[in-house]
């Protein structure tokens, strides 16, 4: 991820792949300054680093105090401060990760969401209406109470009446699971453990043989429901894989004793935290089906255990 700084002030910028910093509505850095042009510059990720480049602005872009020619490119580099229409530079640069996911609210170009982990919540990682992740053919993937389609970046998403425009990094080529040691959802075993009172569930990654706790979350209840359904339709004869585990969302709200946007901020929790585990593909943790308001495991390779 890369950010900027404004120099004297707390501001701090989340740089999506794409940036316009000028006076117009749909810029996302808008300086309050009529030094600056409707359209001053542009700040991208290149794909092997970032760039800033002047838009033919009338008082000019400047570069630690240095002017920019009209459309000249220049890389980014960590420290160096920029100015709009003046010298003086008012941000710098704080760091230069690639970037992640994002989305601008239109009405106010200032509120932005950032991706945890590889998956964007909207509004809010805690009302999470609409998920956005990458898959592992490398496109991105939104979904929309349960159902999946295909995202685009630039697109604007519309949630509960508010419009929100992704900004999605150019997806690599699809990652192997060699380059990371995370392995993918189909190669991870999951082992649920619970305590004799259900009160205490924890969840533990198993991996190139060994094993891993994730602690005890209570996301895990969901885990520990979805389980025992695909666990109990593994063991019931003459039922097709493809059919193991499905329940009715709210036969699971009830039985967590939980609203229906609770369940979703569960679920978003639970993909995340197998994400940041390195786990490819751990979007699928949780399978929905919009059609029937229905979700399960997305894994079979599970086992319930009693904690001592």
């Amino acid at each position: 991820m890369a950010w900027l700084k404004q120099v004297g002030a707390s501001r701090r910028l989340t740089l999506s792949a794409r940036n316009l910093v000028g006076r117009a509505a749909h810029c996302v850095l808008r300086p309050a300054d009529g030094r600056v042009s409707g359209e001053h510059a542009s700040i991208v990720w290149t794909g092997n680093g970032w760039e800033i480049r002047d838009l033919a602005s009338r008082n000019g872009t400047f570069v630690n105090g240095e002017r920019l020619s009209p459309g000249e490119a220049r890389p980014l580099e960590l420290g160096s401060t920029l100015g709009w229409g003046t010298a003086e530079g008012g941000w710098s640069v704080g760091e230069l990760g690639p970037p992640v996911a994002t989305a601008h609210l239109l009405s106010d170009s200032s509120v932005v969401q950032i991706s945890e982990a590889g998956l964007l919540a909207l509004p809010s990682p805690d009302e999470p209406r609409i998920t956005v992740f990458e898959d592992l053919r490398g496109g991105w993937v939104g979904e929309f109470d349960g159902e999946q389609r295909a995202v685009a970046d630039g697109d604007t998403l519309d949630v509960e009446g508010a419009a929100w425009r992704l900004s999605l990094p150019c997806p690599l080529e699809p990652t192997i699971d060699e380059l990371t040691g995370g392995g993918t959802l189909g190669q991870v075993q999951l082992r649920v453990g619970v305590s004799r009172d259900e009160e205490h569930v924890e969840v533990s990654l198993g991996r190139s043989g060994r094993w891993e706790s994730l602690g005890a979350r209570t996301h895990h209840h969901l885990i520990l429901q979805l389980a025992r359904a695909r666990l109990s339709d593994q063991a019931q004869e003459g039922l097709s894989s493809g059919e193991h585990g499905w329940r009715y969302a709210d036969d699971v709200c009830r039985m967590l004793a939980i609203e229906d946007l609770r369940l979703n901020t569960e679920i978003y929790r639970a993909r995340k935290e197998l994400l940041a585990a390195g786990v490819q593909g751990a979007s699928q943790l949780v399978e929905r089906r919009r059609s029937t308001r229905s979700l399960r495991l997305g894994t079979a390779a599970v086992e319930v255990v009693p904690l001592a």
